[in-house]
């Protein structure tokens, strides 16, 4: 169910499902993402444009680093060797790669 929409001066949402997370399910969302640098065309146009969502977390009140299903996802995810560098919004006031990389870096015991 990975879903994207256009937003604002370009930049993306990428927007994954509860139940996709859930089951621990990246193939959608690696066809999505992959697409996003699948020419040097696209690459350069999504460069720092992509923000990720999670639908059916609003009403939880931990933090996205703070729900281990997510984590997990983000980290089963990243090991396809995705350049979340390349990809994700780094604009001023944007936290998506600090809240990204918090997921991927997190050990988990």
């Amino acid at each position: 169910m990975a879903k994207l929409h256009v937003e604002i001066d370009g930049y993306v949402a990428l927007e994954f499902g509860r139940q996709e997370v859930e089951r621990g399910d990246i193939s959608e969302a690696s066809i999505v993402i992959k697409d996003l640098y699948s020419s040097k065309e696209k690459s350069l146009k999504y460069q720092g444009k992509l923000n990720l969502k999670f639908d059916g977390y609003n009403e939880d009140s931990r933090e996205i680093y703070e729900i281990p299903e997510i984590v997990q996802w983000l980290q089963k995810l990243d090991r396809l060797q995705i350049p979340w560098f390349w990809l994700v919004n780094t604009s001023s006031g944007s936290q998506n790669l600090l809240i990204l990389l918090s997921c991927i870096l997190i050990r988990r015991d």
